[in-house]
C-alpha cells in the first residue's frame, strides 16, 4: 500500500493495515522504493507497550514531527525484546548518545522490563 511517498510493507491496502492492527500485529513502513529506514507502528496493549508512550519526544524532519519513545527508553525496550539485532542496535544508540542519556529513565525503564543484569552485560548504563 502507498500513500504520500510511503508504502506499508505488509498491507496492500488501507482496509488491510487497519485489521493487521486490530489482530495485534504491527505495520512496516518507509519511503517508497525503500525498506530501510523504516519504522513500526502497532496499537498497544499490554503493559510494555505503555512504557514508550509515557514521555514521548518530538522529532522533527522537513518541519513535520512525529512522536516517538525517548532514547532512555528504547535502549532497555530493544534488550529486552532480546534478538541479536535488538541488542546490536540498542548498544548503537547508547554508545551515540552517552553522553545525552538521562540514565535514571533508563535504569526506572530497565528495572520495569527486568533487564537491569542485561544492561549491565552489554555495558549499557
Amino acid at each position: 500500500m502507498e500513500k504520500k511517498g510511503y508504502w506499508v510493507f505488509n498491507a496492500e491496502v488501507v482496509k488491510d493495515a487497519f485489521d493487521i492492527l486490530e489482530k495485534g500485529s504491527s505495520l512496516r513502513i518507509a519511503k517508497k522504493k525503500a525498506a530501510i529506514p523504516n519504522f513500526e507502528v502497532k496499537f498497544a496493549k499490554k503493559e510494555t507497550d505503555f512504557i514508550p508512550l509515557k514521555k514521548p519526544i518530538k522529532v522533527v524532519v522537513n518541519k513535520k514531527g512525529i512522536l516517538m519513545s525517548p532514547l532512555e527508553v528504547q535502549i532497555p525496550f530493544k534488550v529486552w525484546l532480546g534478538s541479536n539485532k535488538d541488542v546490536e542496535d540498542a548498544v548503537h544508540i547508547y554508545n551515540l548518545f552517552k553522553d545525552n542519556l538521562d540514565k535514571k529513565l533508563m535504569l526506572e525503564t530497565a528495572k520495569k522490563l527486568k533487564v537491569e543484569k542485561e544492561m549491565n552485560k552489554y555495558g549499557l548504563g
